[in-house]
């Protein structure tokens, strides 16, 4: 079953709310701690190429073409069948115009005006890096576009299996992964408005009711993991009505599943001597709450738990302050256990 088109379109514009409103969401509770080395799973790997091996489809830098795919890179493989995509939304120029370097087998840098993604496949590297600063002339206000460096999948696609995704088949759903921030560079000092500027990486799921008998057959609301803001040491949840869409946002802010983060004394800090922190949480019991809180919200009116499936991963870099940035994810993985 294929995602509808429509929704392929709100994958990487679901965040909007929860950057622009991350001071006014709901106090949180849980959380699994951060942990130095990842802890390996048993179960069912969700992804598929966790490895970046496969290469990427890449949209067009507008979502008013429909987000069309122009490109992709494939590792110079011809025959490659990328199950990744990357979306660029709001950059001066597409990634695919720009310079490609092989640094050695399976190590590949793509290199556009404002942003950057360098894969290693060999060990299970992705970094995104996004230049804020190379794509704003003037300093950015209101809501318009701004820059996006996402890597996304879609997994209702993907899977072989559908009944793999469906929520109620599920006893746990480890995510996991090891974040390290490579670089941080402030260009806004005490200009910024903490309303319309920040950087972010987030970490998101897209719940999918695809039970075609029902009445909300397509509608989604989405579950995300705020893994990184440069407004605060610790992101706090956020649940609310995304701002741009009819969609409902449940995203857990970073308290609830790291101990350490991505500062240092107060203020963001890159460099590639950094640790990686460690994201290791059994996320299925959070979906379940953001169902109900959902629903008693409004959402999803005629969906029931049953109807909703895993339709799409999504992690990356959305940059509406001018901020330069790079994020290195490693060893990421979305493994589920049965019933």
């Amino acid at each position: 079953m294929k995602i509808p088109t429509f929704i392929k379109s709100l994958i990487s514009v679901i965040t909007v709310g929860a950057i622009f409103c991350s001071f006014c969401g709901c106090s949180s509770t849980g959380g699994s701690g951060m942990k130095k080395e990842p802890i390996k799973h048993s179960g069912k790997e969700l992804l598929v190429s966790p490895d970046f091996s496969s290469g990427f489809n890449v949209r067009s830098t507008t979502t008013a073409d429909g987000a069309l795919i122009k490109g992709r890179f494939d590792y110079g493989k011809k025959n490659a069948s990328p199950v990744w995509t990357i979306s660029q939304w709001g950059a001066s120029e597409s990634i695919t115009d720009g310079k490609v370097t092989k640094l050695s087998n399976g190590y590949w840098c793509y290199e556009g005006k404002d942003l950057t993604l360098t894969v290693d496949t060999k060990a299970g590297m992705v970094k995104q890096a996004a230049y804020a600063s190379k794509c704003y002339d003037e300093t950015r206000t209101g809501v318009t576009q701004w820059l996006h460096l996402l890597v996304e999948q879609y997994l209702s696609e993907v899977s072989k299996d559908l009944q793999n995704v469906r929520l109620v088949n599920l006893e746990t759903l480890y995510a996991s992964g090891r974040f390290k921030l490579t670089y941080f560079e402030d260009h806004m000092g005490d200009t910024a408005n903490p309303g319309q500027h920040c950087a972010s990486y987030l970490f998101y799921l897209n719940l999918q009711n695809l039970n075609k008998e029902s009445k909300d057959f397509g509608k989604v609301m989405h579950f995300g993991l705020n893994i990184f803001d440069n407004r605060e040491e610790y992101t706090k949840l956020y649940c609310a009505k995304d701002l741009t869409s009819p969609n409902y946002i449940y995203s857990l802010g970073s308290e609830s599943f790291f101990t350490d983060s991505f500062f240092k004394d107060g203020k963001p800090y890159g460099s590639e001597d950094n640790d990686f922190i460690v994201l290791d949480l059994d996320v299925y019991p959070y979906l379940k709450i953001a169902f109900e809180d959902a629903k008693s919200k409004g959402f999803l009116k005629d969906t029931e738990f049953e109807d909703l499936y895993i339709s799409a991963y999504s992690i990356g870099w959305e940059v509406p302050g001018t901020y330069d940035v790079e994020m290195c994810a490693k060893d990421i993985s979305l493994k589920a256990t049965y019933k």
